[in-house]
């Protein structure tokens, strides 16, 4: 169950997004560098009650935030008006492929679900087709693009 991160946890969710953002570079897709997601970001997101983590026997394996942020959103074709954006999913590099991004996606449906909006928004980027393809897995539908210093991201939107 995804639980709300602690500003003791930093350290290690940092971590996570650095050992992500190597994994991604070797993979070619360049969606996230040392600029963003920083540090001072992630202490942000911490602190405002909007990471939520998902633990293993106390170690922290999925992270992703909750919030109304949407920023770069304003050609996005969206159906609802009530809603919360995701941003910056990620699964600890050493269990990637097991179901946890899944089931880390699940749990922050769940959370935006129970607080009665009517969907969810997120951006990813065009490279990266695991994303995508859980998204789409999950009923998101192409809604727009947005564009960022990496270039274009593909907005993104699921209905309840």
């Amino acid at each position: 169950m995804a639980e709300v991160a602690a500003l003791n946890d930093i350290d290690v969710i940092f971590d996570i997004y650095n050992e992500c953002v190597k994994k991604l570079d070797e993979r070619g897709i360049y969606q996230w560098d040392n600029i963003y997601p920083d540090y001072n970001t992630i202490k942000n997101d911490i602190e405002l009650g909007q990471m939520y983590i998902i633990r293993n026997f106390g170690d922290i394996l999925a992270c992703g935030v909750i919030n109304d942020d949407t920023e770069g959103y304003e050609n996005g074709r969206f159906s609802e008006e009530s809603f919360k954006v995701i941003h910056r999913l990620c699964v600890k590099t050493n269990v990637q492929g097991s179901g946890l991004g899944v089931r880390m996606l699940e749990e922050l449906e769940k959370i935006i679900f129970d607080m009665g909006v009517k969907s969810i928004r997120l951006d990813v980027f065009p490279q990266n087709m695991a994303a995508i393809n859980l998204y789409a897995h999950r009923g998101y539908k192409e809604v727009g693009s947005a564009f960022y210093r990496k270039g274009r991201f593909i907005l993104m939107e699921k209905i309840f």
